[in-house]
């Protein structure tokens, strides 16, 4: 499946108004709306690039060996950031090839970069592997559907990464407004009373001002340069050269360097 952009087609039109989106036509044998939501799909992945890590929500599962803390608890720094949900941990020690589950309904405490957990005593002595799987990184998703105002129900294209609480941009030009979450059900979230309709497609993001504003530029950068945002990378296979470097100019990268990982 496609992803959302970290910034949508119309917040783009609207904050980055020098930039000719006309250019996009291709004497008029391409559509431009369909142009430019590639263009800032190739922006969000270079976007991800730079920062070593996809800054979508993602699920990833990840070992590592350790020993355990001298009172027994089990600390993780898994690679990327922010997590949003642990969904399984388990464990074997040097040599074992079974992995035991830990319950993680109580005893784990979550941040945004670590989560520890403390429900058992383990030997510090021993080393130890563990192995967890985790939601981390930030939501962006776009409707499934039309919605009418004072819907408080809302399908999504993706709901990966949403929790209840999270507060959510719909940006929507004059209509754009903030919901906050009540429920997640599969692709479906509950907030309170919509103050205005929207279509279809609408961008729904919980992505950092930081994040959306870089991405635009990266995209202006590219149309500047007559990409046709054809090139789009969807996976955490990373390399510290590619041949749009010269897009990530230095005031993207200040914006982007808190999202950087040291890999």
């Amino acid at each position: 499946m496609l992803f959302a952009p970290y910034i949508g087609p119309k917040e783009f039109a609207d904050t980055f108004v020098e930039v000719d989106l006309n250019c996009l036509s291709g004497n008029g044998n391409t559509d431009p709306s369909a142009a430019l939501l590639s263009i800032l799909r190739r922006a969000s992945s270079l976007a991800d690039r730079w920062c070593k890590q996809i800054l979508r929500s993602t699920i990833d599962t990840e070992i590592r060996m350790f020993h355990p803390a001298m009172d027994g608890t089990i600390t993780v720094w898994p690679f990327y950031t922010p997590i949003r949900q642990v969904l399984n941990l388990q464990y074997q020690f040097d040599g074992q090839t079974e992995w035991h589950d830990i319950d993680i309904t109580t005893n784990l405490h979550v941040l945004d970069a670590m989560f520890k957990y403390s429900g058992r005593h383990f030997n510090n002595g021993l080393n130890m592997f563990v192995q967890y799987t985790y939601v981390n990184g930030f939501p962006v998703s776009t409707l499934a559907n039309d919605v009418v105002a004072g819907a408080d129900t809302l399908t999504l294209l993706d709901t990966s990464g949403i929790r209840q609480g999270d507060k959510l941009s719909i940006y929507d030009g004059e209509n754009s407004e903030i919901v906050t979450v009540l429920s997640v059900s599969g692709n479906t979230i509950t907030t309170l009373p919509l103050l205005y309709q929207h279509a279809k497609y609408t961008h729904i993001s919980g992505m950092p001002n930081d994040i959306s504003q870089a991405t635009g530029m990266i995209a202006a950068n590219l149309i500047s340069r007559g990409s046709d945002g054809k090139t789009v990378v969807g996976d955490k296979e990373f390399k510290e050269q590619w041949a749009s470097d010269s897009v990530i100019t230095s005031d993207i990268q200040v914006l982007l360097q808190p999202y950087r990982v040291n890999l």
